[in-house]
């Protein structure tokens, strides 16, 4: 797996770190609750239910997609944690469709039900979908200072949220809840910008280097659906209906590798080339080799030097694994960072990275 090139664990892979103390309480909270006697009898492990969209199902980032169970958002937490976990999440799915989703009987498959009622912590990503799905329209209004298109959702996505939360505590009253924000996912080359879009902006006054502003102020509307209902149904001695992350604060920035870089841009360790890996000796030893463009994903390369990354993990026995990984190339930035401030835009600079780790 290309560890840096894909460290997509994107920006909310990340969370992973963040959502630790969330978990750990989770955990001491279901352990306490039991008798001193039961305790030590136990065996079962915590377990975690993922629900959502493609960030819960974690479709970007992994590759390939049979590899998300191990470095997945939702496998990244689940093993690191010892949980038993599940995964339900949809790519696409909108608010609307996750709530008639959960109402579902269960089909001998899925057993949503079942696992929502059965769950200890229950991690939801939505609300993107119903914002980012077919954003034309919404962004040009907003540029006009026109907010009726994305109040409308709003107001679609805050019911329906509510109505979900309302059921699944029904379901399951004690299960820990965790709901991140979202990010902005929009740049100068977004995709999510269409041709018609830019044309329409642009006659309005807004080039490439405008959208992220613009977005922001779409993605303040779709966090101010979580925060606001925090701010309605969070008791008076402070016990709030869920744990809500920012994908924003300064540790899951961090965490992210990329995302603060100035020099890199704002891509969360996305990347297009091309991939290499396997395993031999039986799974003793796995490999991944990578050759990347090294200009982030929706971005044309600005030099003609491609990045080489490299992954080598051994398991010389079961439970027990060292990996290293490496990062050599060179990048051309794309902005200017404080601690380096003789490189200009357009300059191209070393970028390379090690690590190793080992888990036991």
């Amino acid at each position: 797996m290309k560890k840096t090139a894909v460290k997509i664990f994107s920006l909310l892979l990340c969370l992973c770190a963040l959502c630790a103390l969330l978990f750990s309480c989770a955990k001491k909270t279901i352990s306490s609750a039991l008798p001193a006697e039961d305790q030590s009898e136990t065996t079962e492990k915590t377990s975690m239910l993922f629900l959502g969209d493609s960030i819960g199902e974690a479709m970007a980032g992994p590759t390939p997609l049979s590899e998300r169970e191990a470095y997945g958002y939702y496998g990244i937490i689940g093993n690191i944690n010892g949980f038993d976990y599940r995964n339900r999440a949809v790519s696409g799915y909108t608010s609307g469709n996750l709530l008639k989703y959960i109402k579902q009987e269960d089909d001998g498959i899925t057993m949503l039900k079942s696992l929502i009622a059965s769950a200890d912590i229950i991690h939801i990503s939505i609300l993107g979908n119903d914002f980012l799905a077919s954003p034309t329209e919404m962004l040009v209004q907003l540029a006009k200072g026109n907010h009726e298109i994305v109040d409308r959702r709003k107001a679609n996505a805050t019911d329906h949220l509510d109505q979900t939360l309302a059921y699944i505590r029904e379901l399951n009253p004690n299960a820990v809840l965790i709901l991140q924000t979202l990010y902005n996912p929009a740049d100068e080359d977004s995709p999510l910008i269409t041709q018609s879009a830019r044309a329409r902006l642009a006659a309005l006054g807004i080039d490439p280097s405008g959208y992220h502003e613009l977005m922001n102020l779409m993605v303040d509307e779709i966090n101010a659906v979580l925060t606001d209902y925090l701010a309605v149904h969070t008791s008076e001695d402070g016990i709030a209906p869920f744990e809500l992350i920012d994908v924003y604060s300064q540790a899951v920035l961090y965490l992210a590798g990329e995302g603060p870089d100035p020099l890199n841009g704002v891509n969360y360790g996305r990347d297009m080339g091309l991939e290499v890996y396997g395993e031999l000796l039986n799974g003793t030893l796995k490999y991944n080799l990578a050759l990347m463009s090294g200009q982030g994903i929706n971005r044309k390369d600005q030099n003609n030097q491609k990045d080489f990354i490299a992954k080598l993990e051994v398991k010389p026995f079961d439970g027990f694994r060292i990996v290293g990984s490496g990062y050599l190339g060179t990048g051309c930035a794309v902005g200017k960072a404080a601690w380096n401030p003789d490189i200009q835009v357009g300059d191209n600079y070393k970028r390379n990275r090690y690590s190793v780790g080992a888990e036991y």
